[in-house]
């Protein structure tokens, strides 16, 4: 992005002064991506605590300069086998 800034005193001679400058705006921890698998993960009834593979693929914390800890939590939407 290029800014530039005039400045006029309103008087007769040399009264506009101008300068232009470069602002470049790097992103900062941006929110968070994952890709999620095409087909339904089935979780039993009543199984308590389930681990399932490979979830979630392509994780990318949103920060380019540092590695933040990330958590998935899920809550259940339905139990009727409704879509």
């Amino acid at each position: 992005m290029i800014i530039t800034v005039r400045l006029d005193d309103h008087q007769i001679f040399r009264n506009i002064t101008e300068r232009t400058f470069k602002v470049e705006v790097f992103p900062v921890n941006g929110s968070p991506t994952f890709t999620l698998p095409g087909n339904l993960v089935e979780v039993k009834e009543n199984s308590g605590v389930s681990i399932v593979k490979n979830f979630a693929t392509q994780i990318d914390d949103g920060d380019p300069e540092i590695n933040q800890k990330l958590q998935f939590i899920t809550t259940v939407d339905r139990t009727d086998g409704g879509v």
